[in-house]
């Protein structure tokens, strides 16, 4: 009985045996199919690879990367060393979001050889850095960078200024601390920029300069006052620059000392706007429209033709500060 038995699990061997040959053969087999088929719907331009090849982040047809709500460990390197290889090197996708992701940090060449027009990062407390390369083979392809509730610093400008291509960029809610002296390189094709509820204890000396193209710089409920810049923070500018303060309440009249080099050198400065809006409406943005508006009208429309948004406080039948200056002229 016991020889039956040793006869026919050496029976049984070489058929477990071959049966998994079978099962490394067929898996390999599935491979070639899926790399196959995914070289032929990339190669046609009809979308992305099966979504069980994407995961955790999902592509779709007009080749949008989606890596959202990832509350598990990601490692995006190892994601993108093992994805990029399923397409051809010449992809260039129309977007990628990293949203609500557990991510420290973006470490150098993270995202491989896949280029992107449009990087959105956003709802990402736990990432503090991002490598000024982490997107190498998207520098001359990104026109829209949009960095969003992060703990990312001021090392960020290494990154922004790795984009010469470059039209728009959006920093909110994240832990920008000022905008440095040059702090933006020869970015000729960046034309908006929008930095939003931050804290910026400064702006130094021809921040601006080097952004010929640059037509809007918008700081939305940033924490700032005048005496966070200096004289020459704004110097460089080209004309058609417009300035944006619309959203930020912490000044009540426009000192000469702070203010006149601003309106030396932007194109229109922007300073009113409604706040505090409501079932009732909203209120406007007003300032003191008395002697310490006079340096203004004094210089006639050089400068009051600049300023956008300027409400006078209280009324008297004075509600804008070109009503005040032609007042003082009687």
């Amino acid at each position: 009985m016991h020889f039956i038995c040793n006869k026919a699990a050496a029976v049984n061997t070489p058929q477990k045996f071959l049966q998994t040959i079978f099962f490394q053969f067929e898996k390999m087999i599935y491979k070639i199919l899926i790399s196959v088929f995914t070289f032929f719907t990339l190669v046609s331009g009809q979308g992305c690879p099966p979504e069980d090849i994407m995961l955790p982040c999902r592509c779709n047809f007009t080749f949008v990367l989606r890596c959202e709500y990832i509350k598990t460990e990601f490692n995006i390197k190892e994601y993108f060393e093992r994805v990029a290889p399923l397409f051809p090197e010449d992809t260039v996708f129309e977007a990628l979001y990293l949203i609500s992701t557990n991510l420290t940090e973006i470490p150098p060449e993270a995202t491989q050889s896949l280029k992107f027009k449009f990087i959105f990062i956003d709802d990402t407390p736990t990432l503090k850095y991002v490598a000024p390369d982490a997107f190498k083979g998207s520098e001359n392809v990104t026109e829209t960078l949009n960095i969003r509730g992060t703990q990312i610093n001021n090392t960020v400008f290494d990154l922004i200024n790795s984009f010469p291509k470059l039209d728009t960029l959006i920093m909110a809610e994240n832990l920008l601390e000022s905008i440095p002296s040059e702090a933006f390189g020869a970015l000729k094709n960046l034309k908006h920029i929008l930095i939003g509820d931050s804290n910026i204890a400064n702006i130094g000396s021809r921040a601006f300069s080097k952004l010929t193209a640059l037509r809007r710089f918008e700081c939305f409920r940033c924490n700032i006052f005048a005496e966070n810049w200096g004289p020459d923070s704004f110097e460089g500018v080209q004309p058609t620059f417009n300035l944006d303060f619309s959203q930020i309440i912490n000044w009540a009249f426009l000192n000469e000392t702070y203010w006149k080099p601003v309106l030396d050198n932007v194109g229109k400065l922007v300073i009113g706007g409604d706040y505090d809006c409501g079932f009732g409406g909203c209120r406007k943005r007003e300032y003191f429209c008395d002697e310490r508006a006079d340096w203004i009208c004094n210089r006639g429309v050089d400068y009051i033709g600049k300023i956008s948004g300027f409400y006078c406080v209280g009324g008297n039948g004075v509600t804008r500060l070109s009503h005040y200056c032609l007042t003082k002229q009687f």
